[in-house]
């Protein structure tokens, strides 16, 4: 996480209806390990390679290009489409994009369905996947798909109906 991201992770529990004294990690078993990083130095976590990219939003935020020796998955994080993040998602073969924002107009802190198909046609990957819905009715799945779909001719899915992906089989 970035600088300063810890004491944000371990303040993320004032968000809940219930509160607890245990620190934020105790809440999560011990099962995570908070470091920071910054954002244009990647790590490696087991056979994957995470590089962060700054992205635009309200408050400092990455999107992160996730890579093993066979794919490379670009995950946006909450921003607005820009050119950056555009060449930042060039070579991924998929892309795990928000679409908060459905079918309302592109704002600089997030992007729309639209947005994230015109992402998608820009940067040439493969497979379009749309995740962060906090708008829309029962048909958000379709509309989002449908709005992607003007701006992007390849593969969409979603992570409503397919919350276990395989990018190997997904893009081929």
């Amino acid at each position: 996480m970035r600088p300063g991201g810890r004491e944000i992770v371990q303040g993320i529990e004032s968000f809940f209806p219930v509160r607890s004294a245990a620190p934020f990690a105790s809440l999560t078993g011990g099962l995570l390990e908070f470091r920071e990083w910054s954002d244009t130095e990647g790590v490696t976590v087991g056979a994957l390679r995470v590089q962060p990219f700054p992205v635009q939003h309200s408050v400092p935020a990455v999107g992160m290009v996730i890579s093993d020796s066979e794919s490379r998955l670009a995950f946006t994080g909450d921003t607005g489409l820009f050119d950056g993040l555009v060449a930042a998602c060039t070579g991924a073969d998929a892309i795990l994009s928000e679409a908060s924002l459905i079918a309302k107009p592109s704002q600089r802190q997030h992007m729309s369905a639209r947005d994230a198909g015109e992402l998608a046609q820009r940067a040439g990957v493969d497979l379009l996947i749309l995740t962060h819905f906090v708008e829309g009715g029962e048909d958000v799945e379709a509309q989002a798909m449908a709005l992607a779909a003007e701006r992007y001719t390849g593969k969409i899915v979603t992570t409503i109906s397919s919350p276990t992906i395989n990018l190997g089989e997904a893009v081929s």
